[in-house]
């Protein structure tokens, strides 16, 4: 809380001024008061700069460090260990995998620490976590609470504890939470459990619960007593399982708290009676005693594998020993290697100690048999599904797999040798066998996809591993039960000799032909095959480039399917003649023509196919196929085109110099790659063919004729100075070059050097030719590099997908496929073209890149399991399955596991519906769709005649009765016409076998509908809204008599609308008045069911009767706040009206039915026998004791919020009932009601309270009660801070006392007097302040004009009337004349003004701050 200084005071005040001459003086000129729109400057004093150090206190800058600290590394590293007996099952298979490798990976990511994991013979976790220490700690936090099992323990400690425990701001609590590693859950305030909640490992949890209960037995008003008992003697203490413990505990009724044994310490805590603590510790210390002359201790060596034997589940196996035979067992470390187990304990009950230590110690034990490490996959099964039934019943049994061919079996000595035998007779059903087998018969032997292998695994139930990747293996291996294994070798064996006897044999075939031979889907080739049993394979798609074609089969065979080949392929070549011929670019919309005329009619002459390059290739060949002779005459007519439609010339450029010949002539297709890209590709060149000739050829357009020759002009004069050759792998040319060979001209205008690549049709060559100057061709080398190492880290592959599955990945715009490239880093996927093989190509770094061919892997793997299956569906029954937006559809594609189902367009004809899914699904999705329409082939439809006088019963309420009928009869529909229409003819809609059943049905409603009658009952206006509100007897009433009752409109002006909620009004006037069209109340339905309604409607007419309830009872049947007599309304549905105190009347007039009535009046008199049971004791309830206390004492006896007075009544049980304001002569007395001891008592101490207000020092002093308000601040909140500084209690005087101006400060329990006269002081002070304020608020409102109409200085009017901006009081201006009569222009002291103002003004007048007592 900040002081307000006395230096700060003037500050405060002339913004406060500011403040009050806004919001009174500015009302009309909004706000725009002098002082706000034209601030004072501050003080520079104020404005100085402080720089605030810690605790508010001014600090220095730039303070230099006393020293540096010691250079530490800030690597840390923290090995734990956690035992077998604590960990959590991760579920997997093998250590390392599954949750526990998520779980370590998850905690290195958020913390930043590395982690390092292992596992000893005794399944133990050991941990290394290494990093910052902070990131060590809290990663070790993490593995504790995600491998090592939790334990919670519910800790009751006395409420009034809890904050010793939580200490201040949580700090205790969180000292103990990093000393145990445990959490601590502290119930809320609001709670009243006193269960405080320990969660950790099962070591974290009880040393927190002993921190938490010896701070809670230290703070209990009980004794609490420490003794020092060596640990070694603690469980003598205890016994086993606690038993003593808690016995000795329960007989003398304390607590006693005993360190685990995992807490290394001697002491024991008791608290409780103080008697009971003593009989505790001279009972504990006998035991110590006793066993301190009389025990011995024995070492016995047992193996340490057999510890955990000792051990049982949390150390029950050594409780059960030292319950049996009074005999403790110390065990060692499970990190020590050490096997000296220690006993102590009697001399009489060390044997039977130790012989039931060795039966713990042998009643567990473990073999190992020998067992292949390929045959321990078959012995667990899938999910361990084997291994279960080899174990059988003997769950105790524990059966581990180890990686030497061992299998070790562990559990109790009875059940090992019968899992024994079982794992035994299961190892001689396997066998494993291996073939020699040459590997190149290795692909024909797996097949396309692993069908074949697959087929023999499946039929034969083994396993069959050929390792294709290893070059120099041959050997195929056969896992299995020996019936599978001999089946599947006889397989392969006859599958190899086949192939051992085929031959295969090559014929070269263009590659252009293949298509053709292979056909649509395969068909062609599958005839070839079929007719020479013989196998036929074409180059796959990375192959493309291939023209050999295999023919695998017998001898003959073979050489007849190459034969008909090589006829088929003479014929494909002669057909399909194919010329290249160059056309410019530019030209071929003239070889084209117009509508494509010109080139329409040299294929009509020619009969050729004549194929030009699509359009944003860079390619300017013109392909021509077809018959040899007419290729040639086709190609000639276009080249007559071209140089009749175009202009090109022929122009020559003769090399002066043979060395530039050479190079030029070297560089070949290069150079004249080089020269047409610069020329936009509309120039050929030809280059001298004979040794000595220096002259090229350039033809072309003129303009690209003449920049070939300029270029190459250029090229001559950069051969003087330097060409360099550089090598780079042929696949990173296309990415040195860019799209649209951006990197190129890029690199070339930066060097202005000449770059030149080598054809795109040349894969092999890697040199880039690079000519210029020598400095700027060593400068393109350097960009070359630089762009070949980053293109270095990229890396392509390809993965084998069928390619009828590609439309599956591209659908919908590639979504499939670009989510795919965005979860696996930005890898670039590319499908190949339809028709262009099932190679699919990957792009990107090799990790991303690997993850995302096993995904398409896996993807392509889900699409090869799907099936497509056909239904044939009427059309005229589509519109049934896609209605509704598909309802029907999608429920049972969400029944079916998410099926496809494609229906044709409702335009169509086409009655085919095709489901694709996997089988299972596809098939109960077909079986749907056939039930549905058979179904909709029973469906019928039929008209009926219903009177449309009875339409209304049929669709009221949301058409119930319709919906009902629909219900009960499978969903059939009915139609009713249109309410406007006079037609009445209804519709029926549905299965054959319920049409007529739904006619049947109306008829007999329309005839029960002809037979009703309509009767009327007399009921007043005024009772209707109490039947209505009466919902359950309306229903009621109408499901079971079938009728229908219709209440009138209640009329606009009517004496009963005056007072609708009151029963009472006019009843005796019902009597007397003539029923009116309001009265009555129509029943429409059967005759006998509407004169049953007509009867419950009259027996639940309310009435009103009078009982005769003495009126001292009516308190009691009112009850607190009314409760009493509202639940008796409630419960009875009846109205209840009890006459006032005043009228001291007996009679209360009870309204309902007669029922509710009689029932509540037996209520009545059971309320009233309850009273005069409890009368007697109200009686002396009712003590009562009247005391004299000055008003000024009042608030102390009320106390904060009421706390005082709360807790006296509380405390005695009674009522203290201070006087209130304005009670004239009894302001003085204070009522204390109640038993007389309770009474008397609670007058005790409220006197002695008095008594003791009395002699506290006070002081008075007067201050004027129109700033009270002000001082005491919005709800009190500035009083209390001044009361809280000086440590005192103000009360201020009422408002209406003979002196309201009089203000009392007493002086609290830890205040002195010096503190009550410094309150006073600093009190005067503030006065002065606000006094002055309320003069200067005084003096302005007396100068505020009186009129309205006041005209707005200088000038400052709006045209449209209104004020615009407007300058409020203070201006320089205004100050030209002061008024000499004005306190703020010529103020006086406060002293005097104070004065002159209480003698000279009227009170009243002035404004006040509001009510002096709060």
């Amino acid at each position: 809380m900040l002081e307000l200084q006395q230096q700060d005071i003037p500050k405060l005040k002339s913004e406060r001024a500011v403040s009050n001459n806004t919001g009174q003086e500015d009302g009309g000129n909004n706000g725009n008061s002098y002082d706000l729109v034209f601030p004072a400057l501050p003080d520079s004093k104020i404005l100085a700069p402080k720089t605030i150090g810690v605790n508010g206190q001014c600090a220095s800058s730039n303070i230099p460090p006393k020293g540096w600290n010691k250079v530490r590394t800030s690597t840390v590293n923290n090995v734990f260990t956690i035992s077998v007996q604590d960990r959590k099952s991760d579920n997997s298979e093998k250590f390392g995998e599954g949750e526990s490798k998520r779980i370590c990976s998850q905690i290195t990511r958020e913390t930043g620490a590395e982690i390092e994991i292992s596992t000893s013979k005794n399944m133990n976790l050991t941990f290394l976590v290494r990093g910052k220490d902070a990131d060590v700690t809290e990663a070790k936090r993490r593995i504790i609470a995600s491998f090592q099992t939790q334990a919670t323990s519910a800790v009751p400690v006395p409420k009034e504890h809890h904050c010793q425990v939580m200490g201040k701001q949580g700090t205790r609590r969180k000292e103990i939470e990093q000393r145990t590693g445990a959490r601590i859950q502290m119930p809320s305030i609001q709670d009243t459990s006193d269960i405080i909640n320990v969660t950790g490992t099962r070591d974290a949890v009880e040393k927190a619960v002993q921190e938490i209960r010896m701070i809670s037995d230290e703070l209990s008003k009980k004794a609490f007593e420490r003794i020092e008992i060596p640990k070694i003697f603690h469980p003598f203490i205890t016994g086993g399982h606690n038993e003593k413990l808690n016995s000795l505990m329960k007989e003398t009724g304390v607590k006693i708290h005993v360190p685990p044994p995992s807490v290394n310490r001697d002491e024991i805590t008791i608290a409780g009676d103080k008697e009971g603590v003593q009989s505790a510790i001279e009972q504990i210390k006998q035991v110590y005693s006793k066993m301190e002359k009389e025990s011995a201790t024995v070492f016995v060596e047992i193996p340490k594998q057999k510890h955990k034997y000792l051990m049982a589940q949390k150390g029950n196996g050594i409780q059960d020993i030292l319950l049996e035979t009074n005999v403790s067992v110390e065990m060692p470390q499970q990190d020590s290697d050490k096997e000296t187990v220690t006993l102590r304990g009697l001399y009489k009950d060390l044997g039977t100690g130790l012989t039931k230590l060795y039966e713990k110690a042998n009643s567990m034990t473990a073999e190992t048999i020998e067992c292949p490490g390929w045959m321990h996959r078959f012995l667990i099964g899938k999910n361990g599904s084997n291994l279960r039934e080899l174990i059988e019943d003997n769950e105790k049994v524990h059966v581990e797999f180890s990686d030497d061919n061992k299998i070790i079996v562990e559990g109790p000595t009875n059940m090992i040798p019968k899992v024994i035998d079982s794992l035994k007779k299961a190892i001689d059903c396997y066998v494993s066998t291996e073939l020699v087998v040459d590997p190149k018969f290795f692909k024909h032997i797996i097949g396309k996809n692993g069908s074949n292998i697959n087929r023999v695994k499946n039929d034969a139930g083994v396993i069959i591993n050929i390792s294709e990747s290893d070059n120099n293996s041959n050997i195929i291996r056969i896992e299995g039960r020996k019936d599978g294994v001999e089946l599947a070798k006889s397989e392969l064996e006859e599958m190899i000799y086949k192939l051992e006897n085929e031959v295969e044999k090559e014929i070269s075939i263009d590659q252009r032909h293949h298509r053709a031979i292979i056909g649509v889907k395969g068909e062609k080739v599958r005839e070839l095959q079929e007719a020479f049993n013989v196998q036929i394979t074409f180059p796959s798609s990375v192959e493309a480039r291939s023209n050999l074609v295999k023919i695998r089969g017998l001898n003959d065979d073979v050489n007849k399917a190459f034969k008909s080949l090589a006829k088929l392929a003479k014929e494909l070549d002669e057909a399909n003649y194919v010329l290249e011929i160059p056309v410019f670019k530019q030209f071929h919309k003239l070889v084209v023509g117009k509508g494509g005329a010109n080139i329409k009619k040299i294929r009509e002459e020619t009969d050729t196919r004549i194929d030009l390059p699509r359009e944003g290739e860079d390619s300017d060949t013109i392909k021509v196929m077809g018959n040899k002779e007419k290729v040639l005459m086709a190609c000639d007519m276009i080249k007559k085109i071209q140089n009749e439609m175009g202009d090109i010339v022929t122009k020559e450029i003769v090399l002066g110099n043979v060395k530039v010949r050479n190079v030029i002539v070297n560089l070949g297709n290069k150079f004249i790659q080089s020269i047409k890209e610069d020329c936009g590709g509309n120039v050929s060149l030809k280059f001298p063919a004979v040794k000595g000739d220096n002259t090229i050829v350039i033809k072309g357009p003129e303009d690209d004729v003449d920049s070939a020759i300029t270029q190459i002009q250029t090229m001559v004069d950069e051969v003087h100075n330097s060409v360099l050759d550089l090598k780079v792998k042929p696949e990173f040319h296309k990415y040195l070059i860019g799209k649209k060979r951006a990197n190129v001209k890029r690199i070339r205008d930066l060097t202005n050097t000449r770059i030149i690549f080598p054809p795109e049709t040349d894969s092999v060559n890697e040199n880039i030719t690079i000519v210029g100057k020598k400095e700027n061709v060593d400068k393109a080398k350097l960009e070359f590099e630089a762009m070949i190492t980053d293109i270095s880290n990229v890396v392509e592959d390809r993965v084998e997908i069928n390619e009828k599955y590609h439309k599956s990945f591209v659908a919908k715009r590639g979504e499939f496929l670009h989510k795919l490239e965005e979860e696996c880093g930005g890898v670039k996927i590319s499908f190949p073209k339809p028709g262009g093989g099932d190679k699919v190509v990957l792009k990107g770094s090799k990790a991303n890149v690997a993850i995302a061919k096993q995904r398409l892997l896996d993807h392509a793997k889900i699409l090869e399991n799907t099936i497509q299956v056909e239904v044939n569906v009427d059309p005229k029954y589509h519109r049934h399955f896609v209605a509704r937006r598909g309802e029907i559809i999608n429920r049972i594609i969400d029944d079916c596991n998410g099926v496809s189902i494609t229906f044709p367009k409702l335009a169509s004809n086409d009655d085919v519906v095709i489901i694709k899914g996997d089988k299972t699904n596809a098939e109960e999705a077909k079986r749907r769709i056939e039930e549905i329409v058979k179904d909709l082939e029973n469906i019928i439809e039929i008209t009926m005649s219903v009177p449309p006088k009875h339409h209304r019963h049929f669709v009221a309420r949301r058409a119930e009765v319709i919906n009902q009928i629909s219900a009960e009869f499978n969903g059939v529909t009915v139609t009713f016409p249109q309410v406007n229409s006079n037609s009445s003819e209804v519709l029926i809609k549905g299965h054959k076998d319920f049409v007529e059943k739904v006619k049947n049905k109306i008829n007999n409603i329309v005839i029960d509908l002809e037979q009703r009658i309509t009767v009327e009952v007399v009921i007043p206006q005024r009772m209707h809204r109490v039947l209505m509100r009466n919902r359950d007897l309306l229903e009621g009433m109408r499901r079971d008599l079938d009728v229908w009752i219709k209440f009138p409109e209640r009329p606009p002006e009517d004496q009963y609308n005056r007072e609708p909620e009151d029963v009472n009004v006019g009843e005796d006037t019902d009597e007397n008045r003539a029923p009116s069209v309001n009265d009555i109340v129509t029943i429409f339905g059967k005759p006998e069911n509407c004169e049953s309604a007509k009867q419950i409607l009259i027996d639940n007419i309310p009435k009103t009767i009078d009982l005769n309830v003495p009126s001292e009872y009516h308190r009691s049947l009112i009850g607190s706040k009314g409760a009493t007599i509202r639940k008796l309304s409630d419960d009875y549905n009846v109205q209840i009206k009890v006459p006032n105190q005043e009228q001291n009347a007996d009679i209360i007039k009870i309204t309902g039915v007669q029922k509710d009535i009689d029932e509540v009046v037996a209520a009545i008199k059971e309320e009233m026998r309850l009273y005069d049971a409890d009368k007697e004791d109200r009686q002396l309830r009712s003590y009562e004791i009247q005391m004299t206390i000055e008003p000024e004492f009042h608030p102390m006896i009320i106390g904060k919020k009421g706390d005082t007075v709360r807790n006296l009544r509380n405390k005695y049980g009674v009522q203290v009932n201070l006087p209130r304001r304005g009670e004239g002569n009894n302001e003085n007395i204070v009522t204390v009601v109640g038993y007389q001891q309770s009474a008397e008592s609670a007058r005790d101490e409220i006197q002695e309270m008095v008594d003791k207000l009395k002699n506290v020092y006070k002081e008075e002093i007067l201050i004027d009660n129109r700033i009270h308000s002000r001082l005491i601040g919005f709800r009190g909140r500035n009083i209390s801070q001044i009361m809280d500084k000086y440590h005192v209690d103000i009360r201020f005087s009422k408002s209406d006392s003979s002196n309201p101006d009089l203000v009392v400060v007493y002086a609290r329990e830890d205040a002195t007097q010096d503190d009550v006269l410094d309150c006073i002081d600093y009190l005067e002070m503030i006065q002065q302040d606000y006094l002055t304020d309320l003069f200067e608020n005084e003096a302005r409102a007396n100068l505020k004009p009186k009129t309205e109409s006041q005209s707005i200085p200088n000038g400052n009017h709006n045209s449209q009337g209104g004020a615009g901006f407007v300058m409020g009081n203070g201006a320089p201006w205004e100050k030209a004349h002061p008024d000499t009569n004005s306190t703020r222009d010529f103020p006086s002291f406060a002293g005097i003004a104070t004065s002159a103002n209480n003698a000279g003004s009227d009170k009243t007048n002035l404004p006040s701050w509001g009510s002096g007592r709060r």
